[in-house]
């Protein structure tokens, strides 16, 4: 049964008094109701999704969104003389750009010569 109806008090069988009569409270109380399997699992869900929203309003509003939509800067390390010239650079060097056909015959078949006997079939 999905619903369940909680017992009623019994009707009053005999006629009332003229005057406004306040029984005994522990007269006419009510059995306490049994906590069921769903009852628990229902509030348990809630409670996790209560929990959930908490979290995503919480990372909505503190994590820095805008520089994780910026690309990664990779390290390098300049040295540089007395006057200001560099000597020497370590680190990813960042170019613009090389078309293939910038590129000399020679490059193009050492980077053939390296990749397996499927590669012009691999697109």
């Amino acid at each position: 049964m999905l619903f369940r109806r909680r017992p009623t008090l019994p009707a009053a069988t005999t006629p009332l008094p003229p005057f406004p009569v306040f029984p005994d409270a522990n007269e006419f109380t009510l059995p306490p109701r049994k906590r069921t399997r769903w009852w628990w699992a229902k509030r348990n869900l809630a409670g996790l999704l209560v929990l959930f929203l908490a979290l995503f309003a919480w990372l909505a509003l503190t994590a820095p969104l805008s520089k994780s939509l910026q690309p990664l800067v990779p390290p390098q390390l300049t040295l540089l003389a007395a006057n200001g010239t560099p000597i020497a650079r370590t680190g990813a060097a960042i170019d613009d750009p090389v078309t293939i056909k910038a590129l000399p015959p020679h490059v193009i078949e050492a980077f053939l010569a390296i990749e397996d006997r499927g590669f012009y079939s691999h697109w």
